[in-house]
């Protein structure tokens, strides 16, 4: 009889098994990695054409570690107020961050979605005099924060 129990015990146990999706076995977890930075003018321009200064008027990122597909990005202006901003990623390697050759994201003091980047490129953030143009922003940018939420899904 306990020989009986047994089998029919594993026998329903193996079916358990096989009958689960394969896509339900393994979830994939979200993994985050916060990058702070700080700027100290905005840029000269705007609408994605423009001058900036490494560490003064634009933050660089750096290309994303492996895995990072994702950027999230919210500025923290002086002013308090939202500050016209692009994400910029330099999609073609040649080492400049011009329109239409790289990824270019405006935003008004944070990006309402996760912009999807490519690996091993290297990201950055332009901070404009403003107000925004292509995407409306009411704030005169001075000095502040930019923080980067770089992150595997979206």
């Amino acid at each position: 009889m306990r020989k009986a129990i047994l089998i029919a015990l594993t026998a329903a146990l193996v079916t358990a098994a096989l009958s689960v999706p394969a896509g339900a076995a393994k979830k994939t977890k979200k993994m985050q990695r916060k990058v702070e930075l700080t700027y100290t003018e905005p840029a000269f321009g705007t609408a994605g054409v423009g001058l900036c200064f490494q560490g003064s008027s634009c933050v660089f990122f750096g290309n994303p570690a492996p895995k990072e597909r994702y950027v999230n990005v919210e500025i923290e202006d002086d002013l308090g107020q939202p500050v016209y901003a692009s994400v910029i990623q330099d999609t073609n390697g040649d080492g400049s961050y011009l329109p239409p050759d790289d990824l270019i994201v405006d935003i008004c003091g944070k990006t309402t979605d996760a912009v999807k980047i490519e690996a091993n490129k290297p990201v950055s953030v332009w901070i404009w005099q403003g107000p925004g143009v292509k995407t409306p922003c009411p704030g005169v940018a001075s000095a502040g924060t930019v923080t980067a939420t770089f992150s595997n899904l979206p």
